[in-house]
């Protein structure tokens, strides 16, 4: 089965899904600029227009953080939110989250049941961090550092003049001095602006897990991503395709199995995706 004949899209959205001109907002508040709406618009359109049944929209991002994106993409087809690198899901028809660690219990996966059950430390992290923490490593740097809403992933966003990696450096440090927190699962990353602390869980998890609720086989599903994140989805999916913006890892991945790196960068590839998936009859 090749890519045009996907049913179902993992899409992600940043780097996927604005426009090539800037980012999309991440912040609680913002919108989208007019360029920005008006790309999600025609995207959706597309969505609906292809032969595509079902489209996951997934992020590293919190739930709360891909609202605006499903709203301006008003597209039938936006199934599921796969939101936190894969350890979180939202159900968009039925219009409640999904209990992904529940759907890996019955799969009889106990890997992958395992890596989710060791979400919970994370969650212990965040809530220190919130009570506590948040003012230690706010003091350490001379700035304020809060978390981003996020259930299942300590993410901080870093401002300018302050090194994201010493950042990094001593949220660990302080998280393998708190007893009461078992941090041996977590995995720590570091970017120009973000900061995240994350469980074992990926973005492959999670749409493998979403695949099964949905009955549907990995190698009739795609994916479409830019960042290394997403080389989890590309491993276990049947097809892939990048923008041209895409890294250079991740493009790597993709042709090694046999997919797409289109030579359009962001929403303007996924368009090109849309537009080329089959109709079916």
């Amino acid at each position: 089965m090749g890519w045009r004949d996907a049913r179902v899209v993992f899409q992600d959205i940043d780097g996927c899904l604005n426009a090539p001109g800037g980012p999309l907002p991440d912040g609680p508040g913002q919108s989208a600029s007019d360029e920005q709406a008006r790309m999600l618009r025609e995207i959706g359109r597309a969505i609906d227009d292809s032969g595509v049944s079902e489209v996951v929209l997934n992020t590293g991002r919190g739930l709360s953080a891909m609202d605006f994106v499903v709203a301006e993409l008003a597209s039938r087809k936006v199934r599921y939110l796969l939101a936190e690198h894969g350890a979180v899901a939202f159900d968009v028809k039925r219009q409640q989250p999904v209990d992904l660690r529940a759907i890996a219990d019955r799969g009889g996966s106990a890997e992958r049941a395992d890596r989710y059950a060791q979400l919970d430390p994370i969650r212990d992290a965040i809530d220190w961090y919130r009570e506590a923490g948040e003012s230690e490593i706010s003091a350490l740097f001379g700035c304020p550092l809060p978390a981003l809403p996020k259930v299942a992933n300590l993410t901080l966003r870093i401002p300018d003049g302050v090194r994201a990696a010493d950042v990094l450096a001593a949220l660990e440090r302080a998280l393998a001095a708190r007893s009461e927190i078992d941090s041996s699962s977590f995995v720590g990353h570091s970017s120009n602006y973000y900061v995240d602390i994350i469980g074992r869980v990926s973005k492959g998890d999670g749409a493998l897990l979403l695949l099964e609720e949905l009955g549907i086989a990995c190698e009739q599903a795609l994916a479409m991503g830019d960042g290394v994140n997403d080389i989890s989805m590309f491993e276990v999916l049947g097809s892939g395709f990048c923008p041209a913006n895409a890294a250079d890892e991740l493009k790597r991945v993709c042709r090694r199995r046999a997919g797409v790196v289109s030579s359009l960068r962001c929403g303007e590839a996924a368009l090109e995706l849309y537009c080329g998936l089959a109709r079916r009859r």
